[in-house]
């Protein structure tokens, strides 16, 4: 089974982030992840408006911290705040 494509990303009032992911026909399917929570790479380039590239970049000059989740390089969303 396929992974749903992400859409879009949005910031949320109570410091959340909601994400959009691309249906299969009958819609799209939304995800929200709460302010003490953490988006994967490509979650996090899309909220930012950059290339995934970018983000191994911030975190390369210190700007940005990876918190492994199992096999996934996950970034918490207090510092993506903190950067943007």
């Amino acid at each position: 089974m396929a992974t749903p494509r992400l859409v879009a990303a949005r910031w949320l009032k109570n410091h959340g982030v909601e994400l959009r992911y691309a249906g299969n026909g009958s819609g799209s399917r939304k995800r929200f992840v709460p302010q003490d929570g953490a988006l994967t790479v490509g979650e996090t380039a899309l909220l930012l408006g950059v290339y995934p590239l970018q983000v191994y970049r911030l975190a390369r000059r210190g700007k940005l911290r990876f918190i492994q989740r199992g096999s996934v390089a996950t970034v918490p969303l207090s510092q993506i705040r903190d950067l943007g």
